[in-house]
């Protein structure tokens, strides 16, 4: 009972003394429980009928408001009304509670105007009159409210749609704003207009119900059905109206989702493009680094003799300014040519031996 400023004894007090039917009961236990309105409980309605043209009606009527919030808040805010509606077909008397979402509300302040008018009699001339009030005070704002939408829709795709794939500066967040455009028409806008039409079927059946044997109150049912029906049609028009916007708004969900895909897509080859160029600068290495390690090999057992003979197979004569060789140099050569030779062959035989494993090993990736 947060919602309604209301105490529990308070309440209590004015369901026993009135004797209120338990079914208000699904209506004021969900009165104001934001989670759960657009789904399962979003446009309760129940009503039974007596022969003599007596009824009990409850309803949840939910609607859109301007919540006068600043920009950029979001300029509307959807609201509930509890209606309980009792009515006496012997003494033709009517018990009605309310349920507001504010202390001044549209349909309070216009039932009290109309109850210090001279019409308070035609208003209490025929038992749904009360409900006409009520649901012309909030369907007026429909037509502002959907249309406010298609204006958001319109600035997203002005924004996001008018860009080229190599220069775009589309985000992922853009997709977040649509994604709330569209819980906006499809689960509250679209649920909400489709409960208020359930609210005047049930009117429109209630009103067929009543006894028609009094002329006067037989033109009153008359020109009540006729205004029910002028706000089924509005409320088709908005219906209508709001699921092809939906539709708008899911095109052009799946266009920015595959232009989001095409960018990511766009990232992905650049990064590819970098990755090649970084491979072959590094392949360009390796074979540099191959050759120099290949001779190397090749120079590395010469190195290796030299220093291990430690060059005792020449003699520099300083006096006479010659060298002489020793004549057991043929040694050094026998030496470094079988050397050079076994360890050239044994790098190209592990190179062979891993050239193998590696194709060996990518044929079977491949399978």
């Amino acid at each position: 009972l947060d919602p309604l400023q209301c105490t529990e004894s308070a309440m209590m007090r004015v369901l026993q003394s009135w004797s209120i039917a338990a079914m208000f009961l699904d209506v004021l236990l969900k009165f104001g429980d934001q989670p759960q309105v657009f789904d399962e409980s979003s446009g309760f309605v129940q009503s039974y009928r007596q022969p003599n043209g007596s009824f009990e009606l409850c309803y949840q009527f939910m609607y859109v408001e301007p919540s006068g919030r600043p920009s950029p808040r979001d300029p509307w805010s959807f609201r509930q009304t509890g209606v309980e509606h009792r009515y006496e077909g012997n003494t033709k008397r009517d018990y009605i509670i309310l349920l507001h979402p504010k202390t001044k509300s549209t349909a309070q302040e216009r039932l009290e105007g109309h109850a210090r008018s001279s019409s308070r009699f035609a208003l209490a001339s025929h038992p749904l009159n009360v409900h006409l009030v009520i649901l012309s005070s909030y369907l007026v704002h429909w037509a502002d409210h959907i249309e406010s939408l298609a204006e958001t829709l319109s600035e997203i795709v002005s924004v996001n749609l008018w860009i080229t794939i190599n220069l775009s500066t589309f985000e992922a967040k853009e997709l977040q704003k649509l994604r709330n455009l569209e819980d906006k028409i499809v689960c509250k806008a679209c649920r909400c207009l489709r409960s208020t039409k359930t609210i005047l079927e049930t009117l429109q059946k209630l009103n067929d119900s009543l006894p028609k044997q009094e002329p006067e109150f037989a033109a009153q049912s008359a020109s009540v059905a006729q205004h029910l029906q002028l706000l089924q049609d509005r409320i088709d028009a908005h219906i209508n109206s709001a699921d092809i916007l939906a539709l708008r708004v899911q095109a052009t969900l799946g266009l920015l989702t595959n232009l989001l895909d095409l960018q990511n897509q766009t990232n992905s080859n650049r990064i590819s493009g970098r990755m090649l160029h970084l491979t072959r600068e590094s392949v360009d290495d390796n074979v540099t680094v191959k050759v120099i390690t290949l001779c190397t090999l090749i120079y590395l057992p010469a190195s290796f003799m030299a220093t291990f003979f430690g060059m005792n197979f020449f003699e520099f004569q300083g006096d006479a300014g010659t060298i002489r060789m020793s004549p057991h140099f043929w040694v050094y050569i026998a030496a470094t040519v079988p050397l050079t030779i076994l360890t050239v062959g044994v790098w190209y035989t592990v190179k062979c031996r891993h050239d193998r494993n590696r194709k060996k090993a990518q044929r079977e990736g491949e399978v």
